[in-house]
Order: structure tokens, then C-alpha cells, then sequence
């Protein structure tokens, strides 16, 4: 027993010195997992859970992504599931900081641009969600935040809270966003009405609605960019 706990701590401390000289680059999707799972169960064969796990799920993002059930069926203790389930959130609030930091002074310009910036918003949503960007006539990020949650996008939005934001912020674009839990980044029918929708009320206060943006797994699409939807933003 005491030669099992010796050379598992010999294995992480190989591990960690690892990370520590030559960075996450050098760890394979196993031995990170590994490492971490490490800190929740000290006692426990991290390597082989961390080997079942990526069997299991495919890859390290899956493993984050797993549900409460699928969890309790690999008999995780409550520490590993909440763990687990604080990386996706630790992710966004991370990248998402950097974006608002790089894009404080910079005008939010191009398509590539805007997606970069909104994609940190939608790490780990397992649910839909409705993100509002407001821009200036500099097109500088006045506000960014969600305005609602559910499963259908066209009967959870609050367009009397987006029109109230607005205004509030005295906008001058406006650009939707909104993920697809499925992972397919493509606007379904309702997402289309809906987008017109918005795009009519928004005119009748004279703001211009710039995009709609559908993020997917690692992917999104900006309806500007479909020659079929290209009326509704000119």
C-alpha cells in the first residue's frame, strides 16, 4: 500500500514539474486530466479514472461537459463533480476578461472580431442563451451581457429588456448572439423570425441591428455573412 501512495506521488510530482518547466503543451489531454483530478483525490489512481473518463467521453472538453448522472455512474465524489464543473465557468470568466481588457479602447470591427470576442461568453453554456452586445457609432463595446435563458430562443427572448437596454446605453448597433447546445452553428426558422423581429423594433428607434451570431462547438455563424440574410442588417 505504501509503495502504491509513494510512486503515485512520485508520478504527480513528475507531472506538476513538468508543467511547471515546459507548460501545458507538454502534458497530453491524459496527464493534465490526470494532474488535476489529483487534487481532488489524493488518495485515489487518478491516472487510470483519468484514462476511463477520456474513453468514456472522447476528449478533455467532454470530460468537463459530462452530466451530473454520468458522473455519479463513475462514482465521482462531489468535490471532482463541482471541480469539474468550475473549469468550463473558469475558462469563460478568464477569457472573457482578456477580451473586454484587449477590446476596452478597440473598436469591435470585422466579423472575425466580434465572434473572437463573444465566444467566451458561451464556454459551457449546456443551455441557450441570448447575449446582446452594444456598440457606439466607434463601434466600442457600450455593454455586453445576457438578456435570457431557455431552450427556444424566439419565446425566451425579452425584446422589451433589449429595446430598454438600448436605449439606456443610447446604442448605436446592436449585435445578437446566441448558442445552439446542439453544437450546429446554423440559424434555425425561429432564429430568423426572431432576428427580424428585433431588427424591426430596433429601426423604429433608429438603431441598427449589425449581426446575429450563432456560436456551435468551437464554431459560430454570423448571419451578415449568408448572402440569404444579408437584407436584414443594410
Amino acid at each position: 500500500m505504501k509503495d502504491e501512495a509513494q510512486k503515485r506521488k512520485m508520478q504527480r510530482d513528475s507531472l506538476r514539474k513538468q508543467f511547471q518547466e515546459n507548460g501545458k503543451d507538454s502534458l497530453s489531454d491524459h496527464d493534465l486530466l490526470e494532474m488535476l483530478l489529483s487534487y481532488c483525490n489524493p488518495r485515489q489512481d487518478t491516472d487510470a479514472l483519468a484514462t476511463q473518463l477520456l474513453d468514456f467521453c472522447g476528449s478533455f472538453d467532454n470530460v468537463c461537459d459530462l452530466s451530473v448522472q454520468s458522473m455519479n455512474d463513475f462514482g465521482l465524489s462531489f468535490s471532482t463533480m463541482t471541480f469539474l464543473q468550475l473549469l468550463p465557468a473558469f475558462c469563460s470568466r478568464y477569457y472573457t476578461d482578456i477580451s473586454h481588457q484587449l477590446m476596452k479602447e478597440t473598436p469591435l470591427k470585422g466579423t472575425e472580431t466580434i465572434g473572437k470576442y463573444l465566444f467566451p461568453y458561451f464556454i459551457g453554456k449546456k443551455e441557450e442563451h441570448v447575449l446582446l452586445l452594444l456598440l457606439n457609432d466607434k463601434d466600442k463595446a457600450l455593454y455586453c451581457g445576457f438578456v435570457s435563458k431557455g431552450t427556444l430562443f424566439s419565446s425566451d427572448i425579452n425584446f422589451n429588456g433589449i429595446l430598454q437596454l438600448a436605449a439606456k446605453h443610447r446604442a448605436y448597433r446592436v449585435v445578437m448572439a446566441h448558442n445552439h447546445p446542439s453544437g450546429i452553428a446554423l440559424p434555425s426558422k425561429k432564429d430568423i423570425d426572431t432576428t427580424i423581429r428585433i431588427q424591426h423594433a430596433l429601426n423604429i428607434m433608429h438603431i441598427k441591428l449589425k449581426d446575429h451570431y450563432i456560436f456551435g462547438n468551437n464554431n459560430f455563424c454570423a448571419m451578415s455573412t449568408v448572402k440569404t440574410f444579408q437584407d436584414i442588417f443594410t
